[in-house]
């Protein structure tokens, strides 16, 4: 069976219609799937677990679909969120009778993790149940499949993260994953397994003024990149090698396919994802979109393989740009750029890339 909770970009209540309805509740009602984790109250949420059995072991499965982080978070602060256990667990100090659970204890739950977001905007790891056994994290982009063991240390976390890159952050980059879990009694194996059929992708950063070539040619301190001695010319002959490279690092690096006959196939499998993050402070910047024009047979993103950034201006007084600019390492992103690097969320986010890059046809 197939057992699913929703995502923040399939809750029944995103669109605000007087029937909550999402697209796993059309599936399952057509026995597809088993639709589980739903809510009837954000303000009192009790959940209950799917119980599973095979031969000695025992499985209880939590499930929480997304809600709103900052209403969770204050739920949960406000001692409102509660977990349901089997009867053969339950007593009156919410443990085991005997001192251990006879279920092996997953939760599956899709929401921000604390991780700069702001601590009302994400749920802690401390707020979990210590007697949970394992935490399936979903919603974060980035793949982190081996089990980890928890900031409070009473139960292991893994986070699978997304299936394709959806947006070009480094994270993204890292190889995505799904996992195959054994669980025997209280104890549990996860395999890896990489995904063969996902578009590869590279992130790198580059400062110009590293460039032994470029170095002798940058504009005086203080003095816009226009009058740097070196040419748009020179540095997007820098910057192309530099592209080309990253292209055959991420050909080299792609998994094989996992089975010679496999149904479904990447669209243009030879073109990848290229995102080069470039400080060009004291040199010229080029036209993003034309230098991209040249790799069209390569990248599937030409117009976004470049990023460019550069180091902070001085603020008087503490500005806000100035405080944003140290928050970022002091690099400021070009005003014409609309993706900045450190924006590494999706709530409520269009993807920055064409969608048809990442699609996976039928043969």
């Amino acid at each position: 069976p197939i057992l699913a909770i929703h995502g923040n970009h399939d809750d029944p209540t995103r669109e605000g219609g007087l029937e909550a309805l999402a697209p796993l509740d059309v599936l399952a009602s057509a026995r597809l799937v088993n639709y589980f984790g739903t809510q009837a109250k954000v303000d009192n949420i009790e959940i209950a677990p799917v119980l599973l059995r095979k031969g000695a072991t025992r499985v209880a499965l939590y499930g929480l679909g997304n809600v709103r982080d900052e209403r969770l978070n204050r739920t949960w602060e406000a001692k409102k969120v509660k977990f349901l256990r089997p009867a053969e667990d339950d007593d009156a100090d919410g443990g085991a009778k005997d001192g251990a659970s006879k279920f092996f204890n997953v939760f599956v739950l899709h929401q921000n993790r604390d991780a700069g977001r702001g601590t009302k905007n994400c749920v802690h790891e401390s707020m979990i149940p210590e007697w949970m056994d394992l935490v399936i994290w979903g919603h974060e982009h980035e793949c982190r499949i081996d089990p980890r063991e928890s900031a409070t240390g009473t139960f292991r976390l893994t986070q699978p993260g997304s299936s394709v890159a959806t947006s070009l952050v480094p994270g993204e980059a890292e190889q995505k994953h799904v996992a195959l879990m054994s669980i025997r009694g209280d104890s549990f194996k996860l395999e890896p397994l990489k995904l063969t059929a996902v578009r590869p992708f590279v992130h790198d950063d580059l400062v110009l003024g590293d460039v032994a070539s470029l170095a002798s040619g940058a504009a005086p301190e203080g003095q816009a990149g226009d009058a740097a001695a070196a040419s748009e010319t020179d540095v997007a002959a820098v910057l192309a090698e530099k592209v080309e490279t990253l292209v055959r690092r991420a050909l080299a690096d792609a998994p094989a396919p996992r089975y010679a006959d496999q149904q479904f196939k990447l669209q243009d499998a030879t073109k990848v994802l290229v995102r080069l993050r470039v400080d060009h402070t004291g040199f010229p910047k080029i036209n993003a979109q034309r230098f991209g024009g040249s790799f069209v047979a390569k990248v599937a993103n030409p117009a976004e393989v470049l990023h460019f950034v550069k180091k902070a201006r001085r603020a008087a007084g503490g500005s806000k740009k100035g405080a944003r600019s140290k928050k970022r390492g002091g690099l400021d992103a070009d005003d014409d750029d609309d993706v900045e690097d450190d924006q590494f969320d999706d709530v409520e986010r269009e993807d920055d890339m064409d969608r048809d890059v990442l699609c996976i046809r039928r043969p």
